[in-house]
């Protein structure tokens, strides 16, 4: 009894203090819904805890209001300068500074969900299927601040999308807090001055950010149309083989580069069909797999001359535990897998290359001059990709590539950026590019695949 009276209590204080706010100036009609679907979890909450049934006309009730609430809202969003195509991908941010009568901070994602948010920070982010808000209001509790950079620390690593909405007040930080956001890459919010609306969202490595002195209020739906067709890409490119180069083989067992019959096996089973092998020469002219001559030297501890022969390369399995590959090896795995795709780098001799290879219809080879390139345009191998000395031999002119006849050029991903319209100009020419750079596979699909056509990939395991 006296926790049923605690509760009343606390109803009738919440109700004079609405009351009070209703004077100084007009309540929306979706706050007082809310309030009212409140009090009904108020009483809810007394029953469960008497243990006893909340009658059915309660429940009935709360739904009629948690629908009607639902309808103001929408119709609120219908009826607001800001025209929006209602869809399910499509958020309605705002974000009010104290002592504005027109805003309230709201956070409305269409599709029937809608967030109405509290003083404070405000965490939309995506749970079980569902998107929710978080509300970490610093001035009831600052400690609150822990907890929420600690949640900001899991949604960064885990790359997914988030949207961070300052309600009206903020809480200044301290310097060490400041230092974390920093870190995280949320520049402008821990700079954030007090009574400043801010908004800002996270997608995959990538954070924009939004503040004013003024109230903030954002129609979202092409940033995150955007970020749909990112995570849609990688949906739809997954299974596409011809986009991902297992490089140098594939990484096992956590290890990169090792150019092996263990790691053959291994991409082939998670899906690849297209493999990347670094080509080097021994000291009596036989090709084998390797990046180069003083990185197989560590990963095998040899300790002669180098470059060694053939049967020194032979003898040595690398770690101590993979399978070399000579180029006797190289065409019986490849003549066994019916349909792998040889992708060659480091050799720079089509002509002399592919006649030791067993099959040129399933040969590319990455080349690194000019001259390379046209000779293996002509000399019956799958494809002759243009490394990017070679894109800039060409005076980076796409005409001049498509002209020669090059289908793929090999470049680095750090290259895209600032260089977007060039590299869509050669999409739209069938100019495909493979990137390479490549240390997070499912980053560089969501932020780069519309620019390139494939990658060099340690580990894509999306096949299946």
């Amino acid at each position: 009894m006296i926790l049923k009276l605690t509760l009343i209590g606390l109803f009738i204080c919440n109700v004079m203090v609405i009351a009070d706010l209703h004077a100084q100036r007009k309540i929306n009609v979706d706050t007082l819904l809310k309030f009212q679907i409140e009090k009904i979890e108020i009483e809810e909450e007394v029953d469960r805890h008497f243990h006893r049934a909340t009658p059915k006309s309660v429940l009935e009730q709360k739904q009629v209001l948690i629908n009607k609430y639902k309808n103001k809202l929408k119709q609120g969003l219908k009826s607001s300068n800001q025209r929006l195509k209602l869809d399910s991908n499509t958020f309605y941010f705002t974000s009010a500074v104290p002592n504005d009568a027109q805003n309230s901070s709201q956070i409305i994602s269409t599709g029937g969900y809608s967030h109405q948010v509290r003083r404070g920070i405000n965490l939309l982010s995506k749970t079980f299927g569902e998107y929710t808000v978080t509300n970490f209001d610093l001035y009831e509790d600052t400690t609150l601040v822990t907890s929420f950079l600690a949640t900001l620390e899991i949604l960064c690593a885990q790359k997914l999308f988030f949207a961070v909405v300052i309600d009206r007040e903020f809480q200044i930080l301290s310097e060490s807090d400041r230092l974390k956001l920093h870190n995280l890459g949320f520049k402008t919010l821990a700079e954030l001055q007090k009574g400043q609306a801010y908004i800002g969202y996270f997608h995959r490595g990538f954070i924009k950010e939004y503040n004013s002195g003024n109230s903030l209020v954002m129609n979202f739906s092409d940033e995150i149309a955007k970020i749909m067709q990112h995570q849609k890409l990688i949906e739809n490119n997954s299974k596409e083989v011809s986009r991902f180069i297992a490089h140098a083989g594939g990484e096992i067992e956590g290890y990169t580069y090792t150019n092996s019959l263990n790691a053959l096996d291994s991409s082939y089973k998670n899906g690849s069909r297209y493999f990347e092998l670094d080509i080097s020469e021994t000291s009596d002219s036989v090709f084998v797999a390797t990046h180069d001559w003083s990185n197989w030297a560590f990963q095998t501890g040899f300790q002669g001359t180098l470059p060694p022969t053939v049967a020194e390369y032979n003898g040595l399995k690398i770690y101590g535990k993979y399978i070399p590959l000579d180029m006797n090896a190289i065409n019986q795995w490849f003549m066994t897998h019916s349909d792998a795709i040889l992708v060659s780098d480091k050799v720079n001799e089509p002509t002399r290359f592919s006649s030791k290879f067993a099959d040129k219809s399933r040969l590319m080879m990455e080349l690194f001059t000019l001259d390379a390139v046209k000779e293996g345009l002509t000399c019956g191998i799958k494809s002759a990709i243009a490394s990017e000395s070679v894109v800039y031999e060409t005076n980076s002119s796409v005409d001049a590539l498509v002209n020669l006849g090059v289908k793929h050029i090999a470049i680095s991903r750090n290259i895209i950026r600032g260089n977007e319209a060039w590299f869509e100009r050669a999409k739209l020419n069938n100019l495909d590019a493979y990137i390479y750079h490549v240390f997070d596979e499912e980053l560089e699909v969501s932020n780069y695949m519309r620019y390139v056509y494939g990658m060099y990939a340690d580990q894509w395991t999306h096949f299946k």
